[in-house]
């Protein structure tokens, strides 16, 4: 599934947040691109880039957390969790070179990344503009 940014749909009002998700979003696509073209090392960098780009802004997020006491924090922690989970399938199977099961995982992990931004990180958002 590609994804592409959108300022219209997945701004969440948080400057911080929203460029981290338009980087996450981009990087997203440039993963999509090395491993529909079937190159194996361009889709290994991206992979590892996307990895570590998500994991710190999950922590940086969690962070947030405190100031939003009425937020689904457990939730949240568990959709971060999840979407770390299958962006390590997708590292897998690239540094296996399996770009047909990076494929699959990939259709899974586009939906998941904009139902997080559209709900999880509105709702933390909302509550955090409202604190």
């Amino acid at each position: 599934m590609r994804v592409s940014w959108s300022p219209e749909a997945m701004v969440i009002g948080l400057p911080s947040l929203d460029q981290a998700h338009r980087e996450i979003v981009l990087l997203l696509s440039a993963l999509t691109t090395a491993i529909e073209a079937a190159e194996p090392e361009a889709a290994g960098i991206a992979a590892a880039e996307f990895e570590e780009r998500a994991g710190h802004h999950f922590a940086e997020e969690e962070q947030l957390f405190p100031f939003a006491p009425r937020h689904d924090v457990l939730h949240h922690r568990r959709a971060h969790r999840r979407a770390m989970k299958v962006i390590g399938l997708i590292k897998a199977a690239v540094d296996a070179r399996d770009m047909a099961a990076a494929t699959q995982v990939l259709d899974r992990l586009g939906p998941t990344i904009l139902t997080a931004m559209l709900t999880d990180d509105s709702g933390l958002a909302a509550e955090l503009h409202l604190g």
